[in-house]
């Protein structure tokens, strides 16, 4: 087979993993955006500038630990300027010591707080903004981009699951504003809302370059669709405040817009809901295996660390399923049973198979870790907006760095002399995870309904793609038909 022609096409797909994969005119929005998110990060450090002093210690310890959180994503929004050729550094210095910043920075970062009241109002804006915002963009091509834009959203919360160091921040701000209405502040808070309200708004339907971040990929939604949950999601919690919002739904009323769901409680299609309940089962299955590999040997304390962290981090991964599945009025506990102690009605081949010693630890982690964040990949857009979000946290973990761990474990094998045993258990292997994917079939339900949004048949080929670069360089033979599994040839 001409394996060279076969993933040719890999390269002109959706998914994108590397700076020299995105086309000029995708460098240049995604600058663009990036540049904006990295002014708006340096506003909420400006602390003695713009922000007001914090008047309780535990605001000031939430103020610090949210301080934190941003100085990471500067961090990241930093690192993928570079990747793509733009200097970051330009306006940093401006824009910690002028609240004026760059001309990247959106008007409502540009206006001066007044005082605690104000800035409480303002920051519940700020962040459901955000995080309406983010909303357009989680389906993005650009893998890095996707992985920030997940962390903003998580941070800035609509209630999905997210890493143990986040909390519900929305939920957080509406707990202190009910403090202040109920010590007779609600004519304050009103003015702020008023006030904010319009450059809020500006920030969640921004739309400067629409047109081309859709055609370059780097968009993956139109901007009114996150417009439209942040009018829905502040029009009900500050109702519920009795605050008067200064918009109204009705203005979306018939503009033509994709459908997503926020939670469980919302009214799903039966088939739409039948699909989602499977696919997230398999998920839960698959998540608590890790965890339940009791019978591993780790070699060294190094190993047995890190193997305590991943089960950890397949847990929160477990948890989170568990959380959906539970907002759709599912039994999670059954499904764990049946993994455990049935006939694993939901678990995947590989999981199926016995293992042998750490060395295949190592190989099932470099191959199927690597396989699963991919994966994930195919739902970083979905319109079932609680599972876009653990897509993008499942990509983090697995994709980006169990998969690293388990080539780590390999290469030790073989620099100790075992690259005998290391290829025929990597053969012994492969068949299971070209089988991971899925079926590619020309109908996929899950692509019709949303649910996902990039097809099995082109992140079997990215990952292909990825592991013939990996096993050339540790000197692992790639099968002779590489896309032959134990189900099916793709």
């Amino acid at each position: 087979m001409a394996l060279a022609e076969d993933i040719t096409h890999v390269a002109a797909a959706r998914v994108k993993m590397h700076p020299d994969e995105l086309a000029p005119e995708a460098r240049t929005a995604l600058a663009r955006i990036l540049q904006m998110l990295l002014q708006i990060e340096c506003n909420k450090q400006q602390v003695k500038e713009v922000y007001v002093h914090f008047p309780t210690p535990e605001e000031n310890k939430e103020a610090a630990r949210e301080r934190g959180l941003q100085g990471r994503r500067i961090e990241e929004v930093a690192a993928i300027l570079k990747a793509i050729g733009t200097d970051p550094n330009p306006g940093i210095a401006t824009g910690l010591k002028s609240l004026d910043g760059t001309d990247h920075r959106p008007a409502m970062f540009r206006t001066v707080v007044g005082d605690w009241d104000d800035f409480l109002i303002f920051r519940y804006l700020r962040d459901r903004a955000q995080a309406s915002w983010a909303i357009g963009f989680l389906g993005t091509d650009y893998v890095p981009f996707a992985v920030t834009v997940s962390r903003l959203f998580m941070h800035t919360a609509l209630g999905s699951q997210r890493p143990t160091e986040y909390c519900d921040w929305a939920d957080h701000q509406t707990r202190r504003m009910r403090e202040r209405l109920d010590k007779g502040l609600k004519d304050k808070l009103q003015a702020s809302l008023d006030r904010w309200y319009p450059l809020a708004v500006a920030l969640a339907a921004d739309t400067t370059d629409e047109a081309s971040e859709l055609a370059a990929g780097i968009r993956g939604r139109a901007a009114v669709v996150g417009e439209k949950v942040f009018v829905t999601k502040v029009s009900e919690e500050l109702g519920a405040l009795g605050l008067s919002v200064p918009d109204s739904l009705d203005r979306f009323a018939g503009q033509d817009m994709p459908t997503i769901y926020l939670d469980g409680r919302a009214d799903l299609p039966d088939a739409y809901r039948a699909k989602l309940v499977k696919l997230l089962k398999m998920h839960l299955s698959s998540e608590y295996t890790t965890t339940y590999l009791e019978a591993l040997d780790p070699p060294t304390a190094e190993d047995i660390a890190e193997w305590s962290h991943t089960i950890q981090e397949e847990g929160e991964h477990g948890e989170g399923m568990v959380d959906l599945l539970r907002n759709l009025g599912e039994d999670a506990q059954a499904v764990i049973d049946d993994m455990r102690y049935g006939e694993g009605a939901y678990l995947l081949d590989f999981f199926k198979i016995e293992i042998e010693s750490w060395d295949e630890i190592g190989i099932m982690r470099w191959l199927s870790e690597r396989a699963a964040g991919y994966q994930s990949l195919a739902s970083l857009g979905s319109n079932y907006i609680p599972y876009a979000l653990w897509s993008a946290r499942n990509y983090m973990d697995e994709g980006m760095a169990h998969a690293g761990v388990g080539k780590e474990i390999i290469r030790r094998a073989i620099d100790e002399g075992r690259m005998v045993e290391v290829q025929r258990l990597f053969n012994k292997r492969y068949p299971s995870v070209i089988d991971y994917f899925g079926s590619e079939k020309p109908g996929n339900e899950f692509i019709d309904l949303g649910i996902k949004v990039r097809s099995n048949a082109e992140l079997r080929r990215r990952w292909l793609k990825d592991q013939i670069l990996d096993c050339a360089e540790l000197g692992v033979q790639m099968p002779g038909d590489p896309l032959k599994g134990d189900r099916m040839h793709y």
